[in-house]
């Protein structure tokens, strides 16, 4: 009876909504876990954790940088490293739009951080076994 109800818990936190951290500035390229100044959210079912670096020169050449983390709004498609450099490698673009470096991910709370965290499945499977021990020991 035990083993299942933990089964079902670990199923109802398994179908549980994503989060991620939400942060927008300079210094929300650091690690946000501990800052106040950052925030979690949840997301909706069709979106993604995301992290965005942003970068752009003006006409006075003032060097803009920002980085946000946040839910995507629908589907997030990542940009990655190439088309970051072919962008600043375009005048045009650089100084006009600037260019921006997106990664998305969807796998665990919390993804768009820079540490490294156990994953939501992982922790439900190691409740699930350390649960089916603890019964089958007693």
């Amino acid at each position: 009876m035990k083993l299942c109800i933990l089964l079902i818990l670990g199923f109802i936190m398994y179908c549980t909504g994503l989060e991620c951290w939400k942060c927008i500035g300079e210094w929300c390229q650091d690690n946000p876990e501990g800052d106040y100044r950052v925030s979690k959210t949840s997301c909706q079912p069709t979106e993604s954790c995301m992290k965005v670096y942003y970068r752009m020169h003006d006409n006075s050449s003032r060097l803009y940088e920002s980085v946000t983390r946040s839910c995507s709004m629908g589907k997030c498609i990542s940009l990655g490293m190439d088309q970051f450099k072919d962008c600043m490698a375009n005048p045009r673009i650089y100084q006009i739009d600037g260019c921006s470096l997106r990664s998305c991910c969807d796998n665990e709370d919390l993804c768009n951080s820079t540490a490294k965290r156990l994953t939501q499945r992982s922790v439900i499977l190691l409740n699930i076994l350390l649960t089916v021990l603890v019964v089958k020991c007693r």
